[in-house]
């Protein structure tokens, strides 16, 4: 597990320079698929818990990847290992780049809520228990479902939970940046 992090991180660091061919990215599934094999002890356990089927989920990834610019590719291999549904198990681009809303939002029932926020109310109104219906227009239980597909934990409820949270505090080491603006001196992403 750890050498698969690292090969992912190294990979990552260096390939934002110039465009992957389609050979390379289909290279860098096929390692990436050589290492599960080889290193991941519970591959034939996921077959039977959840229908995983290596040979399948690496062609529909190439397919997938085909047309990616390199940092959609690395994320898509962030999502390549989180289909293991695994919590000890996953791939992150070497990147330190974080982004917040200044609050942070859980899932209640079926809403997004938020938990708590770092902002002073002036810049804020919002506080623990408000209700957050939409980002940039997008419904936010749409935007976590889109955020659940970089979450590799088996439990549903946990992962739409970590994804409401990678909603409004968002480490693009695991999923991809929102570009955003700067207002009041926070960064939105």
């Amino acid at each position: 597990m750890l050498k698969l992090g690292l090969a992912l991180s190294l990979v990552a660091s260096v390939a934002f320079s110039s465009p992957l061919t389609v050979a390379e990215k289909n290279s860098d599934i096929d390692q990436l698929a050589s290492l599960i094999k080889s290193q991941y002890a519970p591959l034939q356990l996921k077959g039977k818990q959840i229908g995983l089927q290596l040979p399948l989920l690496v062609e529909a990834y190439k397919d997938r990847a085909e047309k990616l610019s390199n940092k959609d590719f690395y994320y898509l291999l962030n999502q390549f290992v989180a289909e293991f549904r695994d919590g000890h198990f996953k791939a992150t681009v070497k990147t330190d780049h974080k982004s917040t809303l200044g609050f942070v939002s859980d899932i209640v029932g079926n809403e997004v809520v938020i938990e708590n926020s770092a902002l002073p109310p002036f810049l804020f109104p919002g506080t623990r228990g408000d209700i957050v219906v939409s980002l940039d227009g997008v419904p936010a239980m749409e935007a976590v479902k889109d955020l659940e597909k970089y979450i590799g934990v088996p439990h549903d409820k946990t992962r739409r939970r970590l994804a409401a949270f990678q909603l409004t505090w968002r480490s693009s080491s695991m999923v991809p940046p929102e570009n955003g603006q700067v207002e009041g001196g926070h960064q939105v992403a």
